[in-house]
């Protein structure tokens, strides 16, 4: 139905509108190349904030396994700022947002969760009220609560899917991968 509803799709990289939103969504789409276990990779997006893809070392998995973890923020100088995880449901579990083994996850079951479709802030002052939303929600949850799970949706406009592409798994380990992303914002 979405896409009976987008008026132009153009090469990846290039903007489109969706109209019949509200508010429309501008969105870029954009692929990496294959990326090797241990690689990063990020690109520039919509607002000048930047996709990250980053390979850090598993918790818990011994040095040479490694995740990459899914982020959102501004360009420089601080590349650890994060968008995307205070609105991005399911708050009481992270295992949207990185690709691997950990979490109690295989590599395998990793990879299943595909795509991914998170949210995120696109502002120093929105990423300020998810924060403080976010905390009130994990709150709710931990009393036994229901969220405002459409309340955290507000706070983040931005609207991310991320496809895992080719991916190559050997003895319960991701060798190799390719992304497709799709980040829509509001026009």
């Amino acid at each position: 139905m979405l896409m009976a509803r987008v008026i132009a799709v153009a090469l990846a990289g290039i903007a489109w509108q969706t109209p019949g939103c509200r508010p429309s969504l501008t969105c870029v789409a954009f692929e990496s190349a294959p990326l090797s276990a241990g690689q990063s990779y990020s690109h520039p997006m919509q607002h000048g904030l930047v996709f990250r893809f980053t390979a850090e070392p598993a918790r818990g998995l011994g040095s040479d396994q490694r995740v990459w973890h899914i982020t959102v923020g501004p360009v420089a100088p601080d590349d650890h700022i994060d968008y995307v995880w205070p609105v991005s449901l399911p708050i009481n579990s992270a295992h949207h947002l990185f690709v691997g083994p950990g979490l109690d996850w295989t590599a395998k079951e990793s990879v299943m969760l595909n795509p991914r479709r998170l949210r995120f802030v696109l502002t120093p002052q929105e990423l300020e009220s998810a924060e403080t939303a976010h905390t009130q929600a994990t709150k709710q949850v931990i009393a036994g609560s229901a969220i405002d799970a459409d309340g955290l949706r507000r706070i983040g406009p931005g609207e991310l899917t991320v496809t895992l592409r080719d991916v190559t798994l050997d003895a319960g380990r991701i060798e190799s991968l390719r992304l497709a992303v799709r980040s829509c914002v509001p026009a």
